[in-house]
């Protein structure tokens, strides 16, 4: 595996590439391509355009085109559109799931956590909400593409006992508001990718420092992984700005994709950039 050759997206989707080159980092995804490619028979797949855009981008110096009809998602972007990678993470797994349902692997028992998109990248919890005010619990099941991480990290897991404080839900008895834990559950995902808290309500960036070490290795719920990609993003606003790629290669190197321009970067430089995926 090499770094590649870098893309130059001229038309405000570097939310996207962003991502496409920060999954082309993950090894299990990666490696997924042979078996893929060779049982694929679906036209206009559009996990076999991905891979076939990770090859152009190994094999040749010349510029190539942006792999995805963005039209096809839930969300209609549009060039100049402005965007968000996680977003578009989220919305290009749902593509990709629903295709894999449509092949004849659907055809067997699977699920949205046992198909190969779901075993990769399913998150599978257990909230409990806890009413601040009369102290009532219910459990309530969810499964999501990306952690949202409301804070910072103390240590190298994010599993926490403590009650947070959520606003989407009210008691259901007293009609208050209420905290939560949550917990894993299931088999976690191969790759399990982290969104970070950094848009506020009037769609402004916040600048947060990155503590690069405490991310490099995580353990949660006993799995250890290990940080090999994530989008940087490089303004002020959704309305401008620029998302960046920063990945590992196999070597051990890291490196920085802006602009189209791909360079190897110093570990100790990775705390400067403004993550929003990981």
């Amino acid at each position: 595996y090499h770094p590649g050759n870098g893309y130059s997206d001229l038309s405000n989707r570097g939310f996207a590439t962003s991502v496409l080159y920060c999954l082309r980092a993950c090894p299990c995804f990666r490696q997924f391509q042979d078996f893929h490619t060779e049982f694929c028979k679906r036209v206009g797949c559009n996990l076999c355009k991905i891979y076939k855009f990770f090859r152009e981008t190994e094999n040749y110096a010349s510029m190539i085109d942006f792999p995805l009809d963005l039209n096809v998602f839930d969300r209609k972007w549009t060039i100049g559109t402005p965007g968000d990678s996680a977003e578009f993470l989220n919305q290009l797994l749902n593509v990709l799931q629903r295709e894999e349902f449509s092949s004849s692997r659907s055809f067997q028992t699977v699920d949205i956590y046992s198909t190969a998109i779901g075993q990769m990248f399913r998150i599978e919890s257990q909230n409990e909400l806890i009413c601040r005010e009369c102290g009532r619990k219910r459990i309530i099941k969810d499964s999501y593409w990306t952690y949202f991480l409301q804070n910072r990290i103390d240590r190298s897991s994010l599993v926490s006992s403590i009650p947070i404080p959520v606003d989407d839900y009210l008691c259901d008895a007293c009609n208050e508001p209420v905290s939560c834990i949550e917990k894993f559950i299931g088999e976690l995902p191969l790759i399990f990718t982290i969104q970070m808290n950094n848009w506020d309500d009037k769609k402004q960036f916040k600048r947060k420092q990155f503590q690069a070490q405490k991310y490099l290795k995580l353990t949660i719920s006993e799995v250890k992984y290990r940080l090999v990609a994530f989008t940087d993003y490089n303004g002020t606003s959704s309305e401008g700005g620029k998302f960046n790629s920063i990945f590992l290669s196999s070597s051990g190197t890291w490196n920085s994709m802006i602009n189209g321009k791909i360079q190897s970067i110093d570990i100790n430089s990775l705390s400067k950039y403004n993550p929003q995926l990981l």
